[in-house]
């Protein structure tokens, strides 16, 4: 595992994790207020259709047009309100370039709109960015955080982001 003094580092990380309980009906406003942040970790985003996830991209970029945002629905084509989570990146963030590596380390997990990793770099090493939206039965939320990915490389960094429905 990797170590890094962050009060060291030459940048101030910048993130919000938020459960918005549905976000089929964004606004410039909100988008706005949400890209002060380097990252924003989002779950239950509840898409209803490709539609509304467009609109908030479009909202997304009208803040801030070098913003990157990954939405779990995008792969899944699952669009059925419920669920759902975003991980959105300011144009100030300082992770270089970014992808989309759920499919590659969370393949059981990949379909569910639950958990995405996104991987980028700092310093030269990888770092994996993980939105996790567990489920609240206590039962269902055991198997999921057993299929969590635990295999990354020896010297990467993470940083988690989430609804652990734990309480």
């Amino acid at each position: 595992m990797a170590t890094f003094n962050f009060n060291q580092s030459p940048w101030k990380l910048q993130g919000l994790s938020v459960n918005f309980n549905g976000l089929n009906k964004p606004t410039k406003t909100l988008f706005k207020r949400l890209i002060s942040y380097q990252v924003i970790f989002i779950q239950e985003t509840k898409f209803t259709t490709a539609d509304k996830q467009q609109t908030c991209n479009y909202f997304l970029h009208c803040a801030d047009a070098k913003a990157e945002a990954f939405w779990s629905n995008t792969h899944s084509l699952t669009y059925n309100g419920r669920h759902g989570v975003g991980t959105l990146f300011s144009g100030t963030h300082p992770f270089g370039q970014l992808s989309n590596v759920t499919m590659e380390y969370a393949p059981s997990l990949f379909s569910s709109n639950r958990y995405q990793v996104i991987q980028g770099s700092l310093h030269g090493k990888p770092i994996f960015l993980h939105n996790v939206y567990a489920p609240d039965v206590r039962t269902d939320s055991a198997e999921y955080f057993s299929k969590l990915p635990i295999c990354f490389p020896e010297d990467s960094y993470h940083i988690v982001g989430g609804d652990f429905n734990v309480t």
